[in-house]
């Protein structure tokens, strides 16, 4: 009786161990992403360029546009800061298809630098199934002309 149980313990840690394989094979790449952003946004697509891991094994193209949905946003407190949220939706240049971004940072009003998170919410074509995650950074490249994004963060 012990040797049955046994044998059937056996085997359902075999079958949870068969069907966790691709959720561990799936692991998260590295990717970085730069756009440099036109003010005001939404006004126009901004370009994008994609690199690390994440490109170079083919879960993210290389290149494309950004496209600025609605911005709400904020102020914090009494200070020379805001929280802006948004979404982006980036579109490749291979046809491969789009990836939707929710963005949530806090603008300082003063500097013109944003600090935040993303987040992929959503996407098409080949990024349907696509998640990920990460940290981003805005520097004014040319104060109230142009911020240029950084995203730094995950993909799977």
């Amino acid at each position: 009786m012990k040797r049955g149980i046994a044998s059937v313990v056996v085997v359902a840690v075999c079958f949870v161990a068969i069907a966790a394989m691709p959720a561990l094979a799936a692991r998260p790449l590295r990717v970085h992403i730069e756009v440099p952003t036109a003010l005001p946004t939404g006004s126009t697509p901004d370009p994008f360029i994609a690199s690390g891991p994440a490109v170079d094994r083919g879960l993210l193209c290389a290149t494309g546009d950004v496209y600025t949905g609605p911005i709400s946003w904020r102020p914090i407190g009494g200070s020379s800061l805001a929280l802006l949220s948004m979404v982006k939706t980036f579109e490749c240049d291979d046809g491969s298809g789009t990836f939707d971004v929710n963005l949530v940072v806090v603008l300082d009003l003063s500097t013109g630098v944003t600090r935040g998170s993303w987040r992929v919410i959503g996407g098409t074509g080949s990024y349907a199934s696509l998640s990920g995650w990460g940290r981003l950074k805005g520097i004014p490249t040319n104060p109230g002309v142009v911020v240029l994004d950084l995203y730094d963060g995950m993909l799977r």
